[in-house]
């Protein structure tokens, strides 16, 4: 990260759920920055990295108590904005990817007009003007035939096809940062990797800050800068991509080692025990 003001400043952030067998942090005192940069978050299901996300977009449910010595986007302070100032970051500053598309776009709708809906209601083009744009949208992140494709429904495309879809409609705000929460979980490996080269790409030229969320350790290796790693709502380690192999953490150690090898034959891959204390 540059020496520029970051676009996500936290400082101790916690996260705390209300059960009915009393309160559960979820997310416990976390501290990152995050520039223009392209940064990722790994660990197990469970670990807090997609809570995180949603802290970030105050997505969290009503009842969720977000604190945080500091928590800011671009400066500004995200601790108890209104839902008008919300309106204002998310989805205009900050786009979010989810994990599989097929829940994420209207199945009434074309995906075209998905799209195109951006355009009218928030860049406020006309409806011919927001239609040019989307077709123009769908041929920039890789869509052949975008002028048929965006005339389908969310059930008659590939999850491929929806995933780059949901790009390009967060991609239409222009926004300063992107979050990929689980963005490739939901397809094949090549697939998933030609995304991830896609939304790479988009963000190198863009100058936009990338938040990649992932439980693939490789895929985070080869498209970020830096990586946290987060175990029971906590960061164990932080390190540059490039040094991912030589992690020196126990647990990071332990999430390489269970990861299927092609270059040598395992009969047994480690597992991480749960009911180990967290590492050192």
């Amino acid at each position: 990260m540059t020496g520029h003001r970051p676009l996500i400043d936290a400082q101790a952030l916690t996260v705390t759920f209300a059960t009915a067998s009393g309160p559960v942090s979820a997310v416990r005192s976390v501290s990152f920055a995050l520039g223009r940069e392209r940064l990722g978050i790994v660990g197990e299901s469970g670990s807090g990295k997609s809570t995180v996300c949603r802290a970030l977009l105050g997505l969290l449910p009503p009842k969720t108590r977000v604190s945080a010595d500091v928590l800011t986007f671009d400066g500004q302070n995200l601790l108890g904005l209104s839902r008008n100032s919300w309106r204002t970051i998310r989805g205009a500053r900050i786009g979010l990817i989810m994990q599989d598309p097929k829940y994420s776009l209207n199945p009434i709708m074309s995906v075209g007009a998905q799209v195109a809906e951006v355009y009218r209601f928030h860049k406020g083009y006309g409806r011919a003007a927001a239609w040019t744009m989307t077709i123009d949208a769908l041929a920039a992140v890789g869509i052949h035939e975008p002028e048929r494709v965006a005339k389908l429904h969310p059930h008659q495309v590939s999850g491929g096809i929806g995933q780059r879809v949901m790009i390009a409609s967060m991609l239409a705000l222009d926004p300063d940062l992107l979050i990929a929460d689980e963005a490739t979980s939901a397809l094949d490996a090549t697939i998933a990797a030609q995304v991830l080269a896609l939304i790479d790409d988009l963000v190198v030229r863009r100058g936009m800050g990338l938040l990649l969320v992932s439980h693939d350790l490789g895929l985070v290796g080869r498209f970020c800068d830096r990586v946290l790693v987060m175990r029971d709502g906590q960061i164990v380690e932080m390190l540059e991509a490039r040094s991912l192999e030589h992690a020196r953490h126990s647990y990071t150690k332990a999430l390489l080692a269970a990861r299927p090898r092609l270059d040598r034959r395992v009969d047994i891959l480690p597992t991480v025990r749960r009911d180990a204390a967290l590492p050192q």
